[in-house]
């Protein structure tokens, strides 16, 4: 059964839904620093990271034995409340977790604490019509950290930052080129690691998504 580590604590995705722009019959190439898409009419490819993390997942699934139990009740339009409970092996003992997400028109917020005392919270506020601000911290035994996050929304382009409080930092830009290609960059720097950045590809046709990437990581020589 593929199901998500025991000890393992993410929050339930809460991103908004793409803009939906249908495209048009006749195209031409985009670029996100010019209003060309008043007549291109792209559609928004959406942010670099999420297709990151779609492609992980479909390459690298995560496995495990054990069963995983999950209900969610909707207390109003915009409060849930989820309860989780997971057993693995005899050597990981039984994990209860408890969520909760309030859904507002302008703001998200999410927190998720389980039975090892790890803590998640993430908070999503709708500044403008373009521009989205995410704020996510962890608690637990090791410690603390967190992050900031800033994404700006062109018609047919997204643009990201991020920083984190341990020290790595984050930039993407994300293109949609036809009305079924898109194309994005993304810089990364971490004090633990090298810096370095990729370079993605994600097409979409009818019958077939396609993503490619290509990292590369700046070495110094001696």
């Amino acid at each position: 059964m593929a199901a998500v580590p025991p000890g393992a604590s993410t929050l339930p995705p809460m991103a908004p839904d793409e803009p939906e722009v249908e495209p048009s019959e006749g195209f031409r190439w985009g670029l996100g620093l010019f209003p060309i898409s008043k007549w291109t009419q792209l559609r928004n490819p959406g942010k670099l990271e999420m297709y990151n993390k779609e492609a992980r997942m479909i390459m690298m699934p995560d496995f495990w034995e054990g069963v995983r139990f999950d209900f969610n009740k909707q207390v109003n339009p915009y409060f849930v409340i989820g309860h989780g409970l997971s057993m693995g092996d005899s050597r990981i003992p039984p994990m209860y977790t408890l969520s909760a997400q309030y859904m507002g028109p302008v703001a998200k917020l999410g927190g998720r604490i389980d039975t090892t005392g790890t803590l998640n919270a993430r908070w999503i506020h709708q500044l403008t019509r373009n521009l989205m601000a995410t704020t996510q911290g962890m608690i637990s035994s090791q410690g603390a950290q967190g992050s900031v996050e800033a994404d700006y929304s062109g018609s047919d382009w997204t643009g990201s930052a991020m920083a984190s409080s341990s020290g790595a930092y984050r930039l993407s830009y994300f293109q949609s080129v036809t009305p079924t290609l898109s194309l994005g960059v993304a810089l990364t720097f971490d004090p633990n690691a090298a810096p370095g950045f990729n370079l993605n590809l994600r097409r979409v046709t009818r019958k077939s998504i396609i993503t490619a990437q290509v990292m590369c990581l700046m070495t110094g020589s001696s």
